[in-house]
């Protein structure tokens, strides 16, 4: 796989995502999903005192829910919004050693996202990468990479199985 068409798969995931929840967001604003009802609940004051104030509890609710798209939307997809700059600049680390680590190493002949601890060959420093490889990725291989610094996400440049 080559450094472009890696890019566009990763923004195009981030694109697709990022769009979904932007129309969720505006579909929610726009028309609200939950509408608290008192009166389906069962009998007791605390229905009276929420029948109110359920413009209150509506808001609060809404609020909420709100809050907690634009966070998790904005937790997946900052990393990747934080690498723009080095990917126009077509700037990316590069690092080889060896492979300590990982899940989902045995495949082969199909391009798959591999979740890897790297250590560096020069300072011993460990890099926890999420890799995209066709043949398999084993421990104790000896691997260069390409990645996003921030996302941590990359591609195999060469590998040599031990």
């Amino acid at each position: 796989m080559n450094w472009n068409l890696f890019l566009l798969m990763f923004y195009g995931k981030v694109f697709i995502i990022y769009a979904f929840v932007g129309y969720l967001l505006v579909r929610y604003i726009r028309k609200g999903w939950i509408r608290f009802n008192p009166d389906r609940m069962i009998q007791c004051r605390l229905r009276d005192m929420l029948k109110k104030r359920k413009r209150i509890v509506d808001f609060l609710i809404n609020l909420i829910v709100i809050s907690n798209m634009i966070f998790v939307s904005c937790s997946f997809g900052l990393s990747a919004l934080m690498d723009i700059p080095i990917v126009v600049s077509k700037g990316a680390v590069i690092t080889e050693g060896i492979v300590v680590k990982g899940s989902n190493i045995e495949s082969s002949n199909k391009l798959e996202c591999y979740n890897v601890v790297v250590e560096e060959k020069d300072n011993g420093k460990l890099h926890d990468l999420n890799l995209y490889w066709e043949n398999g990725i084993h421990k104790d291989d000896f691997i260069k990479v390409k990645y996003l610094p921030h996302s941590k996400t990359g591609i195999v440049i060469t590998i040599c199985h031990n």
